[in-house]
């Protein structure tokens, strides 16, 4: 008798396989233990469909898996890790921090487990971690490790707007609120950056109300 396995049975086959089978052996063991069931027209047509549906679903699988891990690629995480003199470095990054760093930053969901990391991380500078998402698709997040400042109580850097445009007295520029390279080289860009990775949030001090007359925005 031809039977489908519904589960793997030793030496004999695996679940979903049409193996011949004695009669005796399928009537009185293989059925009755729900290991297999004839192999009919009904029956097989039920196999086909559950197939289809298994190929279905795991071709689902593998896309969603293909775009988390472009949107991985595409971002990055930032973590603070403790650092004494010399730069070095008290504390460490784990895959459960890592996990929530990307939950809370990236709005995206990640098993820790997915997250391929051989010991945690204890560098500061930018970590390319893999995140295995599906047997087929690996993506490789950037983790971003930092200094913390926070612990010395430092959490908001503010930055007055006294050094934009051409403000050097108290008597020009206010209201010329674009960046001067010669202040701030590599502009605001770099310098949140750094901020940043202390661990600190950036803010500028604006005061519209003193706008000074020597200035362009005055002048318009």
């Amino acid at each position: 008798m031809k039977v489908i396995l519904l589960q793997d049975v030793k030496s004999l086959g695996k679940e979903g396989e049409i193996v011949n089978v004695n009669d005796g052996y399928a009537r009185n063991f293989i059925i009755p233990k729900k290991l297999g069931v004839e192999a009919n027209s009904k029956n097989m047509n039920d196999l086909k469909l559950k197939k289809s549906n298994e190929e279905k679903i795991a071709r689902e699988n593998k896309e969603a898996a293909a775009k988390l891990a472009e949107e991985l690629k595409a971002g990055q995480v930032e973590l603070r890790i403790k650092v004494g003199e010399g730069g070095k470095a008290f504390g460490s990054v784990s895959a459960k921090e890592i996990a929530a760093a990307v939950k809370d930053q990236m709005g995206l969901d990640v098993d820790k487990k997915k997250i391929q990391l051989k010991e945690t991380l204890k560098t500061l500078g930018t970590h390319l971690v893999p995140v295995k998402l599906h047997p087929e698709v690996t993506a490789e997040l950037k983790v971003e490790i930092g200094e913390e400042a926070s612990g010395l109580g430092v959490e908001l850097f503010v930055m007055d707007d006294g050094w934009f445009g051409a403000r050097n007295d108290d008597n020009a520029g206010l209201g010329d609120w674009y960046v001067n390279e010669e202040k701030l080289p590599g502009g605001l860009e770099a310098l949140t950056a750094r901020i940043k990775k202390l661990g600190m949030e950036f803010g500028i001090w604006i005061e519209p109300e003193m706008v000074n007359e020597d200035s362009g925005l005055y002048r318009a």
